[in-house]
């Protein structure tokens, strides 16, 4: 069995720090996560070092392996289903966080894989795992990329700066520099991240950026999508993690607004409120007050890739704030409608060709813009349906491509 596979750090619950090891929970009191996380290597060191021996393809995996936001579990499962899908030599996954400084013994690691492969996710942002060695999520210094031996394979990530949020520091466009510059293959999952981080590189490593999107855009072609019959209902997701760039001063008027919208379609409808992250029930109140009958659905807890599958292949139609609810279910087939306070929803609809499966949050006709567009899609399945299905096909040969020409173990 694979010991790293099955090992999660958790965050703070109820000042103790937790590790999930094969499905044990073990508390630890009193102790910086970032040191309990260099207790912890050191004694696993050894472990890694017999996996990686006994494996034939082994591939250090560096993602954001998390209980926390429900997205990210599908997202590195599917990556390394896709990446496997036709890969005759397969690889042999050791899953490491992403967001874990690295140390001497990591680097040893890497170089004893035949991969080293970084993604997805939204990687390229300063404020999460806020650090001076890279300036991005993954704390890795230009020192140690250059001690790197193994090639290193980038895919799905995206950059993941806020709207009006304070640029990346100095070290950043040295780090991404230096990174771009040394490995095989660079995948960006949506064509405006590409544009973006352009502006940080230098004229001769532009090119190298490559589209290539997130895995859970094409779950249906990675796995069995359940067919499973329900009463329609309507799935609602919204985001509060840095809600002064979303919302701006007008919160309160924002969430009303949200409200309506779901009030009216809650006449025709059932609502069910998919909460990716705690923080994303402070618009509940907000229901509570225009009385909109509505269920709960948590997906901040250890939920299996099928619960994910489930939940996303069953709505009529998912209205979402957050990335992985737009992204997730249009990789099952399901017709999206993005409520959009952030660049990368907007890059991805353009991408797929259908910018309209958007209202932009602080246009001041968003709510008629939204219920226009909800009962649009709600009135035409049919036919969304297989505008999907074509834009998917669209993905699905790129990322193909993109395995095919670029992975040679």
């Amino acid at each position: 069995m694979n010991l790293i596979k099955n090992l999660i750090y958790s965050k703070n619950i109820n000042n103790h720090k937790v590790i999930h090891f094969f499905g044990i929970k073990i508390k630890i009191k009193n102790k910086k996560l970032t040191d309990y996380n260099l207790i912890v290597k050191r004694n696993l060191f050894p472990i890694k070092i017999s996996i990686i021996n006994n494996y034939k393809n082994p591939a250090c995996h560096y993602s954001a392996f998390a209980l926390d936001n429900a997205g990210d579990n599908i997202l590195v499962a599917s990556l390394q289903k896709s990446i496997n899908m036709n890969l005759v030599n397969k690889f042999e996954f050791i899953n490491e966080p992403v967001r874990d400084t690295l140390t001497d013994d990591d680097i040893y690691l890497i170089n004893k894989c035949k991969a080293m492969i970084i993604g997805g996710g939204g990687l390229f942002l300063k404020d999460t795992n806020k650090n001076d060695i890279s300036g991005w999520q993954f704390p890795i210094s230009c020192e140690q990329i250059d001690k790197i031996k193994t090639p290193i394979y980038i895919f799905g990530v995206g950059y993941n700066r806020f709207r009006n949020q304070e640029d990346f520091d100095p070290i950043f466009k040295l780090n991404i520099n230096k990174i771009v510059e040394k490995a095989k293959f660079v995948g960006i999952r949506n064509n405006g991240s590409i544009k973006a981080l352009k502006t940080y590189l230098r004229d001769e490593l532009k090119e190298k950026l490559k589209f290539h999107p997130c895995a859970t855009t094409i779950l249906s072609k990675i796995y069995k999508i359940p067919q499973i019959k329900e009463k329609p209902f309507v799935a609602v997701n919204c985001a509060f993690d840095r809600e002064h760039l979303r919302y701006g001063e007008k919160k309160e008027e924002i969430l009303n607004s949200i409200a309506k919208v779901i009030k009216k379609l809650s006449l025709d409808y059932e609502i069910r409120y998919y909460s990716h992250l705690s923080t994303d029930k402070n618009i509940l109140p907000y229901f509570d007050k225009y009385q909109i009958d509505y269920s709960i659905v948590n997906l901040d807890t250890a939920l299996t890739e099928q619960d994910f599958l489930r939940l996303y292949s069953t709505p009529k139609l998912v209205i979402g704030m957050r990335g992985h609810a737009q992204m997730i279910p249009f990789g099952c087939g399901t017709p999206i409608l993005s409520i959009i306070t952030h660049n990368k929803l907007t890059w991805f609809l353009e991408d797929i060709n259908h910018p309209e499966w958007g209202g932009e949050l602080l246009n001041e006709n968003f709510e008629t813009d939204m219920l226009n567009k909800a009962f649009y899609i709600l009135n035409n399945q049919e036919n969304v349906k297989c505008e999907i299905e074509a834009e998917k096909e669209k993905l699905y040969e790129i990322i193909l491509n993109n395995y095919k020409n670029n992975i040679i173990i």
